[in-house]
């Protein structure tokens, strides 16, 4: 049986003087326990307005009165979401509200079916218990979660596994990150970024895929055995530009790079950009260039105060968006490398080089290894970029 609940680990500052900081950064990582079978029961659901599901069914071979839990993923544990009692024909009805899209699972005698859901589904299941273990499970009304049952019986081996993912796209994408979780990230890392890249294009405002690129982060970073230090090469960052394109750092080898850490609401960052466009005018032709980061965007206590309020965050997003992308019109922004999270001071890249306040720059060499982190601006960083050139 594959792991996901239990088996995904969900990872969940100067003065402003010549600089813009984060003055009030909270904790990004949470030391919340998983919670046990019984608790998770016993956990008090918070109110939540999201989009209705039915779901009816019947169990054979569960005996009567069996309750049945519908769980879905948490920020840090596993929720319930609604529980029934199964009546003497094996039969059973549940709803519940889904706040976002998501995969949850049945859970009945340690068995489980699983759901791939977005919302405003009507599911008719039917399945067949054997010696305690499903040997059948039917689903009408979600094609995605019939697949992933149809995945989860046959018990493929993790090289199997993985092959099947290797074509499929982001429609099913919840599929794919089911049976990405059940792979070891360690061995499968590019199979992990390829299912995080449909997740980010997908699902952006989701906050499971920030904790889900954060794992993929610091493996990765784990896995190159190196340093974050001038000498090193720099840790790669990809991220979506204003039209939702992934744009990596690794890309850029055989250029020298700038990567800049800015925000449309920074006034520092604003004041410095007219001397970054003139270094750029003056030696892009030569192979300098540089890859903006904007700490545009909502953090974590703006999203917790759009939770639940679909419309209001989708409206607060584009908000954001449309600042991000008037500010580098505005400023004549004129390189192509423009990314963001847009998440604020909670941007998972910004926490992944210790970025405190902006403007904050890093000068890489043409094999992608850093060779300054200190003093560039002004005059000092055309100085700085010369000398790579």
């Amino acid at each position: 049986m594959y792991k996901l609940f239990l088996h995904s680990s969900l990872l969940t500052i100067f003065l402003f003087m010549a600089s813009c900081s984060n003055e009030n950064n909270p904790a990004l990582e949470s030391n919340t326990p998983q919670k046990t079978e019984k608790e998770i029961a016993q956990t008090p659901k918070e109110e939540k307005k999201g989009l209705p599901l039915q779901i009816s069914g019947r169990i054979n071979g569960l005996a009567p009165k069996t309750k049945i839990f519908l769980d879905q993923r948490g920020t840090n544990s596993v929720e319930s979401l609604s529980s029934v009692e199964i009546d003497e024909n094996g039969q059973f009805q549940l709803h519940a509200e889904l706040a976002h899209p998501n995969i949850l699972r049945l859970r009945f005698n340690a068995q489980y079916i699983w759901l791939a859901l977005e919302g405003n589904e009507t599911l008719q299941i039917e399945a067949t218990l054997n010696e305690k273990a499903l040997s059948q499970v039917n689903i009408q009304g979600s094609p995605f979660s019939s697949e992933l049952n149809k995945l989860v019986l046959a018990k493929a081996k993790q090289e199997d596994r993985a092959k099947y993912l290797e074509d499929k796209t982001e429609e099913q994408v919840l599929v794919n990150l089911f049976i990405v979780e059940s792979l070891d990230i360690n061995n499968y890392l590019p199979l992990y970024q390829k299912v995080r890249d449909q997740l980010t294009k997908t699902y952006p405002n989701w906050n499971y895929t920030r904790e889900f690129n954060n794992r993929i982060m610091l493996t990765a970073q784990k896995k190159q055995q190196q340093p974050f230090g001038i000498g090193n090469p720099m840790p790669d960052i990809k991220l979506p530009s204003p039209s939702g394109e992934q744009i990596a750092l690794s890309s850029l080898k055989g250029k020298v790079v700038l990567v800049d850490f800015w925000a449309s609401w920074c006034g520092p960052c604003r004041r410095e950009n007219p001397n970054l466009v003139n270094i750029y005018n003056k030696y892009k032709e030569q192979g300098f260039t540089v890859y903006s980061v904007s700490l545009d965007g909502l953090d974590d206590r703006k999203m917790a105060f759009f939770k639940g309020k679909g419309d209001m965050l989708k409206m607060q997003m584009e908000q954001q968006t449309q600042r991000w992308k008037q500010a580098i019109e505005q400023d004549q922004l004129a390189w192509p490398y423009h990314v963001s999270e847009l998440r604020g001071w909670s941007s998972l890249v910004a926490r992944q080089f210790g970025i405190n306040s902006i403007p904050r720059a890093f000068l890489l060499d043409r094999n992608g290894v850093l060779r300054y982190a200190d003093g560039l601006r002004g005059p000092a960083l055309e100085a700085k970029v010369k000398e790579l050139l």
